[in-house]
């Protein structure tokens, strides 16, 4: 994905979570070259719902965010 289809992504899925009370989701990005974990760890500091998030441990491809 390019970012600004990633960055829609991730909002619309966090949006959908968030409705149906959910309290942790992962979102899967890859490891690639990096550019989509940072972007998206970017935009979860910046999101007022999220309470913290992490890299999950043991594949560095998905970010575990708690809601």
């Amino acid at each position: 994905m390019y970012a600004d289809e990633a960055l829609d992504t991730v909002d619309k899925f966090l949006g959908d979570a968030l409705v149906n009370g959910l309290h942790e989701v992962q979102i899967i990005h890859g490891t690639g070259g990096g550019v989509l974990s940072k972007l998206i760890g970017a935009y979860l500091n910046t999101h007022p719902k999220i309470d913290k998030f992490y890299r999950m441990q043991g594949n560095l491809g998905i970010t575990i965010v708690q809601l």
